[in-house]
């Protein structure tokens, strides 16, 4: 199975911003997700603004690992096929991110 995204990182990932992205219509075979970052340790992590729809997984996906300093506000996620927000197997201090104003539908 394939498992791919418009924007996909693997990690360590620190300081990156996705502001005002539009990541839809992924659909390829497999698991097609809008944003994706996955293993490891993901610090300091802005996702905001964004518009992510119509993906055939998932909408914006912070998988496995530990997570600190995820923010996620004003995003427009939607018709999505799976899931719009999926915190997966995050641990550690600091792995709850901080969302505001999310929209999911």
């Amino acid at each position: 199975m394939l498992a791919v995204a418009v924007f996909m990182l693997t990690v360590p990932i620190n300081g990156i911003t996705f502001n005002g992205n539009t990541s839809s219509g992924h659909t390829m075979l497999g698991a097609a997700r809008g944003i994706v970052i996955w293993n490891g340790l993901k610090e300091n992590i802005t996702i905001t603004n964004c518009n992510v729809f119509g993906n055939n997984c998932c909408g914006i996906e912070l998988q496995d690992g530990t997570a600190t300093g995820v923010i996620m506000t004003g995003n427009n996620v939607h018709d999505n096929g799976d899931n719009g927000l999926g915190l997966v197997g995050l641990g550690g201090a600091g792995s709850i991110p901080y969302r505001q104003n999310q929209h999911y539908y």
